[in-house]
């Protein structure tokens, strides 16, 4: 009150506006803020334990997802091997038999055959 008495009118009404600010709002908003920021904490640090947690699980299934798509691969190209192999002891045939379905080539083609498409 002192300090306030002796200073001028403008540097009063700064201060006491500074301190009714401090006292009747800044400090009721901490208080009534701090439990919420105890709570994000609180939820922080519980997310940390639940990614660690499940960190060990999304690796160990990672490495279960590639063994599982490498054994796939091994076996997908094992039966294109076989594929190719069981169609080539029948490629004479298939010439034979599939040209007997072929349209038939004259002189009198229009400029489009299908070798032109290809």
């Amino acid at each position: 009150m002192i300090g306030a008495a002796l200073l001028p009118r403008g540097a009063q009404t700064s201060i006491i506006a500074n301190l009714l600010l401090t006292v009747l709002i800044l400090c009721p908003l901490a208080l009534c803020l701090f439990p919420v920021y105890l709570l994000l904490m609180f939820t922080v640090f519980q997310l940390q334990r639940a990614h660690s947690g499940a960190a060990g699980g999304l690796a160990r299934l990672g490495h279960v997802s590639a063994s599982i798509n490498s054994h796939v691969g091994r076996i997908s190209t094992r039966w294109a091997r076989r594929s190719i192999r069981f169609n080539s002891w029948f490629a004479g045939l298939d010439r034979v038999v599939f040209s007997k379905f072929d349209r038939p080539h004259n002189g009198t083609n229009s400029g489009k055959d299908l070798n032109d498409f290809r």
